[in-house]
């Protein structure tokens, strides 16, 4: 080429760093840069997009004898290309987008619109990690596979509003014949990505990074904290890999966590409570149930909005199917003992409208009680009264 080489068009993918050059074919793809006590080192790969691999090395960004023999392992492969103002251009560059970092914006106020502030309402808020976490055998990893479902098909999960998304299942834990059992069970009419995986996520941002792009995954499952974090989850360090590693992927992410025996607390660092934008503890009920068991979820964290209510869930099994379905929460002892009249409730009108006579054969409560509760929740904005039957305010708008 006698032509000045025109600036490369330059594309980020995940973490890395893809470099064209028109008219020419050629590709660079510059990965897994980390900046040593030598200065900023990066895998550059270069292909021709007609004929292949042309070359692929570890290359000082900033090394003059490193960019020279990178060039100079070029030229017989391609000798009509201006490699050394190629090599040099995409090194510059390079360099200049890692050390820029994220831009510089002004904010200007504006209310988060409604319709984009939760993948499942109340439970996940976008663009943020949430925590679900509870004793081994509570159900959380059934849960989140039924949660990624309702959320690849956009469809309400358990009484609650989901809004879609490509969910990818990264799973520490089990092995993909589990989850397609699980998902075949749950409606069997459904497919979302899934990677068995065995080393911490923090060593994986930038494959995974890539795949996210190329397949358009905006919404993620970790199963679970302990395994992705890959070390001691008392070690600050530790965790705050693993918060920064999901921050980098910049994905809206379920976490699963379990707690220490005898506590109801995330096991590890403060900073896994603290790294969370809302977190739920799960709890599955003692009492024994033929193919089925209770169990209810408790907000223990939020850093949007109020505090939500306990939510119960019923799981039934057949042979081939599993289905989760919402359930009033004093069906759980352990739970439903701790919660207010107003609250037990609430949970109920969650289920389904009800007169007030009806509400309180099923609490177990003097009908004045719950005419006085109905009252109080009315003025609060939280329930009304359409034709006799009590309702969620929400559920009639």
């Amino acid at each position: 080429m006698d032509e000045p080489l025109p600036p490369p068009s330059m594309t980020p993918v995940g973490q890395d760093y893809v470099f064209t050059w028109e008219p020419t074919a050629i590709q660079v793809t510059v990965s897994n840069l980390n900046t040593g006590r030598d200065g900023p080192r990066a895998e550059v790969f270069v292909r021709d997009m007609h004929a292949g691999h042309l070359h692929a090395g570890m290359l000082n960004l900033l090394s003059t004898t490193g960019k020279h023999s990178f060039v100079k392992a070029l030229t017989p492969r391609e000798p009509n290309i201006p490699w050394t103002d190629l090599v040099e251009q995409f090194c510059v560059l390079t360099v200049e987008a890692h050390r820029a970092g994220d831009p510089m914006t002004l904010l200007e106020p504006q209310l988060r619109s409604a319709e984009t502030a939760y993948y499942v309402n109340p439970l996940m808020p976008t663009g943020v990690p949430t925590l679900l976490y509870g004793d081994g055998a509570a159900g959380k990893s059934y849960l989140a596979a039924a949660i990624g479902r309702a959320v690849t098909l956009g469809i309400p999960f358990a009484g609650m509003k989901t809004r879609e998304a490509t969910v990818a299942y990264l799973d520490w834990e089990w092995d993909d014949e589990e989850h397609r059992d699980r998902l075949y069970r749950l409606g069997s009419d459904v497919t979302y990505f899934y990677r068995q995986c065995s080393v911490p996520l923090a060593h994986q941002t930038r494959i995974l990074g890539r795949m996210f792009d190329k397949h358009g995954i905006d919404f993620i499952i970790v199963d679970s904290l302990g395994y992705a974090c890959g070390g001691d989850i008392r070690d600050p360090d530790v965790v705050l890999a693993f918060f920064s590693a999901l921050r980098i992927l910049n994905r809206t992410a379920l976490v699963i966590h379990h707690v220490p025996k005898d506590s109801k607390e995330p096991y590890g660092s403060v900073y896994i409570r603290n790294s969370v934008r809302s977190a739920w503890y799960m709890m599955r009920s003692t009492l024994p149930e033929p193919d089925s068991f209770c169990a209810a979820l408790r907000h223990g964290k939020t850093n949007r909005g109020r505090f939500e209510q306990p939510i119960g869930l019923q799981f039934s099994f057949t042979e081939e199917t599993t289905t989760i379905t919402r359930t009033d929460v004093s069906r759980i002892p352990e739970l439903g003992e701790g919660l207010s009249l107003r609250d037990r409730i609430l949970s109920l009108l969650a289920q389904k409208p009800l007169e007030a006579k009806d509400i309180a054969l099923e609490l177990g409560t003097k009908q004045t009680h719950i005419a006085a509760r109905l009252t109080e929740l009315r003025q609060a904005k939280k329930v009304t009264n359409v034709a006799g039957m009590w309702a969620l305010l929400d559920q009639v708008h």
